[in-house]
């Protein structure tokens, strides 16, 4: 990937980083597991919800 290059989604740029065959749709369910792990992540999950079909579950012990 060249520097500075910017994608029309990011979150699901990110999520194909993890699983390159990853499809948004709204059948999909993401979950992200130990959330307290990473504040960045915790932070944004409102933005993930806003840019994706896919329903998302957070689970953590915070």
């Amino acid at each position: 990937m060249k520097a500075g290059k910017r994608f029309l989604n990011p979150v699901k740029e990110l999520l194909r980083r993890y699983e390159p065959e990853f499809v948004d749709s709204k059948d999909k369910v993401v979950i992200i597991d130990e959330i307290q792990e990473s504040a960045e992540i915790y932070n944004r999950i409102r933005e993930f919800t806003r840019s994706l079909e896919s329903d998302f579950i957070v689970t953590g012990s915070s």
